[in-house]
């Protein structure tokens, strides 16, 4: 945690921001559960960290299947196919 408390503001961000994507990839790839993942993932940080932890992983689980369906549509696109058009009309709620 000290060592957390010396960085700026700018690295305790992106140090926030890293540790969110790691829990994601053992939500998602692993198979575990959100309160396996984010006790880990805030460990030796301060609260306030750790809540941006929990919004971001928290957040991007709440609208993973919209991103999929996007990224879906998009790949297929450049692949030539017409899916494109399905992407624009899709609604995004964030």
């Amino acid at each position: 945690a000290a060592l957390y408390v010396c960085m700026s503001r700018a690295a305790r961000r992106a140090e926030s921001l890293i540790r969110s994507v790691r829990a994601l990839e053992h939500i998602i790839e692993r198979k575990r559960g959100l309160e396996d993942a984010l006790p880990r993932a805030s460990a030796g940080l301060e609260a306030r960290a750790g809540g941006v932890i929990h919004d971001t992983v928290a957040g991007t689980l709440r609208h993973l299947h919209q991103y999929e369906r996007r990224l879906d549509a998009a790949a297929a696109a450049a692949a030539g196919d017409r899916a494109w058009r399905a992407v624009e009309d899709m609604p995004l709620r964030l």
